[in-house]
C-alpha cells in the first residue's frame, strides 16, 4: 500500500510539471478553436476641462449636500440647502403642553446608512438653521446665493456636530435604516406652530392650505 501511494504521488507530480501555463491576458487560450474571439486594442486621447456654472439642476434630486470640503484639484466647496416645511394632512398636536408652552423643538436631518458623509466622520461641523423670509420660492435649479438669506435675526439654532458621535439610528421603514443628526431649534418656532394649530386648525388640513396661509414655509441650514 505504501509503494502504491508513492507511485501515485509521483505520477501526479509528473502531470503537474508537464502543464504549460500559457494563458493569455484575454483568456482565449482556454477556449475551443471554434469559439475563438478576435480582439483589438484601441487608444483614445482627449482633453477635458470644467467650467463654473451659476446654478445646478436638481429638479428630481432627493439628496441634499450640507457642509464643506476641500479638493486638491477643484478647490474648496461649501454646500447649503433650503427645504420646505411640510405638514401631514389634518395634523394636530396630540396633547396640550403644560401651560400651553412648547418646551423644546428639534430638527432631524436624515442621512443614508454608511454614506451620509465625506471625509472624516469625527470632523466637527457647525450647522446653522435660518428661517427664510416670506415670499422665498425655490425652483428646479440650485443657486449659489443661499448664504445671502442667512440673516442673524432669523437664526433658529446652531450646533457643532460630528457624524461619528452625534448621529442617532432611525428605522424609517420596515427595512430601511438611516441615521439622524438632531438639532435643537428655538422654542419660539414651535410655539408659533402650536398657537397657529389652535387658532387656525384648517391651515393644517392640506399642504396647499398650510403653504398659502402660514408664511413660515422654509428653513435654511447653512
Amino acid at each position: 500500500m505504501m509503494a502504491r501511494a508513492v507511485v501515485g504521488l509521483g505520477l501526479s507530480l509528473a502531470l503537474l510539471a508537464s502543464c504549460d501555463d500559457t494563458l493569455s491576458n484575454l483568456g482565449e487560450s482556454v477556449q475551443t478553436p471554434r469559439d475563438k474571439v478576435e480582439s483589438e486594442q484601441y487608444q483614445l486621447q482627449f482633453e477635458a476641462s470644467t467650467e463654473v456654472q451659476p446654478d445646478v439642476y436638481n429638479g428630481f434630486s432627493t439628496d441634499g449636500l450640507l457642509g464643506a470640503y476641500a479638493d486638491a484639484t477643484y478647490g474648496d466647496f461649501k454646500a447649503d440647502f433650503a427645504t420646505q416645511l411640510r405638514t401631514a394632512p389634518g395634523f394636530s398636536f396630540s396633547h396640550t403642553p403644560e401651560g400651553g408652552k412648547i418646551d423644546s423643538v428639534r430638527l432631524e436631518l436624515l442621512l443614508p446608512r454608511g454614506e451620509g458623509f465625506l471625509g472624516s466622520s469625527r470632523a466637527p461641523m457647525q450647522v446653522s438653521v435660518y428661517e427664510l423670509p416670506a415670499g422665498f420660492t425655490g425652483g428646479e435649479r440650485s443657486k449659489q446665493e443661499l448664504s445671502s438669506y442667512a440673516e442673524s435675526s432669523r437664526l433658529l439654532g446652531e450646533q457643532i456636530v460630528r457624524y461619528a458621535s452625534d448621529t442617532v439610528r432611525r428605522v424609517v421603514q420596515k427595512s430601511a435604516i438611516a441615521y439622524a443628526i438632531s438639532l435643537k431649534l428655538s422654542n419660539e418656532l414651535g410655539q408659533r406652530l402650536y398657537d397657529r394649530s389652535r387658532t387656525s386648525p384648517s391651515d393644517f388640513d392640506t399642504q396647499e392650505n398650510f403653504s398659502k396661509n402660514y408664511k413660515l414655509s422654509r428653513t435654511l441650514p447653512l
